[in-house]
């Protein structure tokens, strides 16, 4: 038995309802049976299900079945989009960050590059989500010790940030101190601490007086030069 059009809207509406009230469990099991009603020729339903049920489970913090249901959207995916589509660039980014949040490093840098793969051949080179990919797996090499690539990838998601965000936008404050975490740990103090300023700035600029993260950009400047006072030590 098929649902309805009309219904399967009706059920959709109050599995995002659910969703809204984090009540995960019950917009779960919605979805599931959603997912076992669903017309197996109709693609694009079955992929908003998969994608729906995999957001549920990175919101439970439970990646490794995330990880499955970004999986199996891809398969499908693959079977009828263009091989250079955005949606399977998407997609690549989400099994990315599901992999980093488990600490498989390497499967999460191998689908960045597939998702960047994409991207680069189909967006210009100031898009936003290149940026995104770019911070990605800047990330990812940091947490591996490839600290010169992560940089360069950091650096390529800023110049793209500073052309297409306001001033004052949160992402250009992450840019600057992914940024100054790696110059921190390479040594390189005034350029660590160069960013960090940025951060400073842009945080005081959005941010309330009381705001933790505030108080952790103040920490990072702290530790720069805590760092420079030592380092001037064993001279």
């Amino acid at each position: 038995m098929r649902l309805q059009t009309s219904r399967k809207k009706g059920w959709d509406k109050l599995g995002h309802l659910m969703m809204l009230l984090n009540e995960l469990k019950r917009a779960e099991e919605l979805y599931k049976v959603l997912l076992e009603l669903a017309d197996t020729d109709d693609k694009k339903e079955i992929i908003h299900l998969y994608d729906i049920l995999s957001t549920i489970k990175f919101k439970n913090g439970s990646y490794k079945e995330a990880s499955l249901f970004f999986a199996k959207k891809l398969q499908i995916q693959q079977n009828f989009l263009a091989g250079n589509h955005a949606d399977l660039a998407s997609t690549y980014n989400a099994i990315g960050v599901a992999n980093s949040k488990m600490g498989k490093l390497e499967n999460a840098l191998f689908a960045y590059q597939k998702a960047l793969e994409i991207q680069e051949n189909i967006f210009p080179s100031n898009y936003p989500d290149l940026a995104i990919t770019y911070d990605n797996i800047g990330t990812i090499n940091d947490k591996m010790g490839n600290h010169l690539i992560a940089l360069s990838f950091h650096e390529k998601a800023l110049q793209i940030n500073e052309k297409v965000l306001p001033a004052y936008h949160l992402d250009l404050a992450i840019n600057y101190n992914n940024l100054g975490g790696i110059y921190k740990f390479m040594g390189n103090y005034l350029k660590a601490l160069h960013f960090f300023q940025k951060v400073v700035h842009i945080r005081e600029t959005i941010s309330s007086s009381d705001d933790p993260d505030l108080a952790t950009a103040y920490d990072n400047i702290g530790g720069v030069y805590q760092d420079m006072k030592q380092a001037h030590l064993t001279v």
